[in-house]
């Protein structure tokens, strides 16, 4: 669901967050929500590759540069395919 402004829903904004370290999932998820983001979590690059080819359009990615499977240099790559409006943000 959106917030609400005046008479008008502003949707949330979509985020997908890709780290293999549980702990910084769980710190930018936490922060990302309170700025009102929408997050969704994967936990390497296959799992966030495998959530830019589903149905669900984000807005931002957010990817680690090491992961186990697709790194974040693949999934930043894979990203520019699949969802070419998505801005992007390379962690390290």
């Amino acid at each position: 669901m959106g917030d609400v402004t005046g008479d008008s829903v502003r949707p949330r904004v979509q985020v997908l967050l890709a780290d293999d370290d549980s702990a910084v999932r769980s710190f930018f998820q936490i922060v990302l929500r309170q700025q009102g983001c929408e997050v969704t979590t994967a936990k390497d690059g296959d799992e966030a590759v495998a959530l830019l080819k589903s149905r669900k359009r984000f807005d931002i990615l957010f990817t680690d540069y090491v992961m186990p499977g697709h790194d974040g240099v693949d999934v930043l790559a894979i990203s520019m395919q699949v969802q070419p409006h998505a801005r992007r943000v390379l962690m390290s």
